[in-house]
């Protein structure tokens, strides 16, 4: 037994998670007190005078699009802008190219109604800081200049450069020094009104039940992922639930189809390969993170199942579980994957 912070006062039911397993749905809260002698539980509020602090894990979502990426978490939205996209190398003049997506950056800042907005320069490695500082001041000066002239509203910029030193990928491949070069701008969670909406057009296109799609692996097909279910919990929140079968005569790792393929996506290595992709945008939600209690902001686990074992020839896993933070207006995804084909049109129920 563990005796866990209360949720909203008017919640009935709620979802337990543990990474030893499925998630338990809808789950009753029972009124009244528990025995906590009987279950061999201190009392919370003994233990909160005694120094123990609730630790509530606030879920972090990722989206993805060809322009752009975004981060939503307990603090607040990162926009990060392909500044390849936005200059052409080692410039901090603006290309023709930025138009639309700064464009969209402002509607985003201008439906947020917000007051105040951070923008960022980043760099990669390439370079030394003498070169990557000033340019990244420069870059994030000149989209702090542009996101003025496009809003009409009273928002105060900051605008401040961090040449390389806040990767959010790899600088050790070409596809993580891309994602490096960007400029972020962060909308704070303080700054947004209650009903903030989040990015996503939806598509109108009616899917097919998740228990209808599997995939091989694409490389090698030494495995099946079947889907097993997709699911909204709760507002925003996508519940994905799938088997993983070893189709090959040896032994092979049962995350082998779904992990990751960038190490610094995630502090853990479990299944956090898998995405949803609206396509109606082609904007991808990846499956969502949270901040281990006593670890750094910067360091996401999973929120997905822990696979750490090993399938024999034929075998299949129980049901694995993902979560991903998705707009409730996307209603029909393609679920990928790095060693996966597109499952296309998956409906979510």
């Amino acid at each position: 037994a563990a005796a866990m912070p209360a949720p909203a006062a008017e919640a009935s039911h709620a979802t337990l998670y543990t990474a030893m397993s499925g998630l338990f749905i809808d789950v009753p809260i029972s009124p009244g007190t528990p025995d906590l002698d009987a279950l061999g539980v201190e009392d919370p509020d003994t233990a909160l005078d005694n120094g123990a602090k609730p630790h509530p894990w606030d879920l972090t979502g990722h989206t993805t699009s060809p322009e752009d990426d975004i981060v939503e978490n307990a603090a607040g939205t990162n926009i990060n802008l392909n500044a390849d996209v936005l200059f052409d190398t080692d410039e901090s003049t603006l290309t023709g190219k930025a138009d639309d997506i700064l464009a969209e950056a402002a509607a985003e800042i201008e439906s947020y109604g917000v007051t105040k907005v951070d923008i960022a320069g980043h760099t990669d490695s390439t370079g030394d800081d003498a070169v990557n500082k000033p340019l990244s001041d420069k870059r994030a000066e000149a989209v702090r200049t542009a996101l003025e002239d496009l809003i009409d509203a009273e928002v105060d910029f900051t605008a401040t450069g961090h040449g390389a030193a806040e990767p959010i990928a790899s600088n050790d491949t070409e596809e993580g020094r891309l994602r490096n070069r960007r400029v972020t701008v962060t909308i704070p969670q303080d700054a947004k009104p209650d009903s903030a909406p989040s990015p996503g057009a939806g598509s109108g296109a009616t899917g097919a039940p998740a228990t209808e799609f599997s995939a091989k692996t694409a490389e090698d097909e030494k495995a099946t992922v079947r889907l097993t279910g997709l699911r909204r919990l709760a507002g925003e929140v996508v519940m994905l639930t799938y088997t993983v079968t070893n189709d090959d005569s040896e032994e092979i790792g049962d995350w082998t189809p779904v992990d990751t393929a960038d190490p610094w996506t995630y502090m853990l290595t479990p299944p956090s390969g898998l995405s949803l992709r609206d396509p109606a945008t082609e904007r991808e939600y990846g499956t969502a993170g949270y901040v281990p209690k006593g670890e750094s902001d910067a360091l996401l686990a999973c929120a997905c199942s822990d696979i750490d074992s090993y399938l024999r020839p034929g075998e299949s896993t129980g049901e694995f579980t993902n979560l991903m933070i998705v707009p409730e207006n996307v209603t029909t995804v393609d679920v990928t994957g790095d060693r996966l084909p597109a499952m296309k049109g998956v409906a979510i129920d």
